[in-house]
């Protein structure tokens, strides 16, 4: 689901009528183009389902996966800067990288910032913090939650500095658009618990 996910996010977001008009190049994922917004609505889908289908509390299933998923962001991003994927905008910074394998999917001979580097550091930070609030009491969706504002804040970090990014109505990218909105979900799940200040815990 996953994957499934993140190849239908992305053609969605970059060209559907493209893709219309040449179905057969929607399975290619070998050629490049995933989401990773989409990956994570297909295995959220997926998790809903499997929680209802087992009666398992789907609040108490993400609470244990947040920081797996933080660590598979990580993982990710480590993949796409492996493949030039999610390449930065060029910079004259001393740590820029620069692509030269002709098979990359970045721009070749440019220094760029490594924004995928940047991002699967940040992920580690937050899935190690995920893991030491095993160490106190939390409430069930607080873990998950706070992995959703950790995402979303540190996606809104770095999309100002990529490079392939999608843009909507030309004014904001795509991860800016569900930053923002994964953002405002993870913080009103905190008011609901209660985790803010702002209400009490049912």
């Amino acid at each position: 689901m996953d994957l499934i996910g993140a190849r239908l996010a992305y053609v969605l977001l970059l060209d559907p009528a493209w893709y219309l008009t040449h179905p057969w190049q929607m399975v290619a994922v070998w050629k490049g183009g995933l989401a990773e917004e989409g990956a994570f609505l297909g295995g959220l889908g997926a998790g809903i389902w499997w929680c209802r289908k087992g009666n398992i509390s789907l609040l108490v299933f993400a609470d244990a996966l947040a920081p797996a998923l933080a660590l598979g962001a990580a993982i990710f991003h480590l993949g796409a800067f492996l493949g030039g994927g999610g390449y930065g905008t060029p910079t004259a910074l001393p740590w820029a990288v620069t692509f030269t394998d002709p098979n990359s999917s970045a721009p070749l001979g440019i220094p760029l910032h490594p924004t995928q580097l940047y991002e699967s550091g940040l992920d580690l930070a937050l899935a190690g913090g995920l893991r030491m609030m095993r160490r106190r009491p939390h409430r069930p969706g607080e873990r998950f939650f706070l992995f959703l504002l950790g995402s979303a804040l540190i996606r809104l970090a770095v999309d100002p500095v990529k490079g392939d990014v999608i843009m909507i109505a030309d004014t904001v990218t795509s991860g800016q658009l569900v930053g923002v909105i994964v953002m405002v979900c993870a913080v009103i799940g905190l008011v609901r618990l209660g985790w803010l200040g702002f209400a009490n815990p049912s």
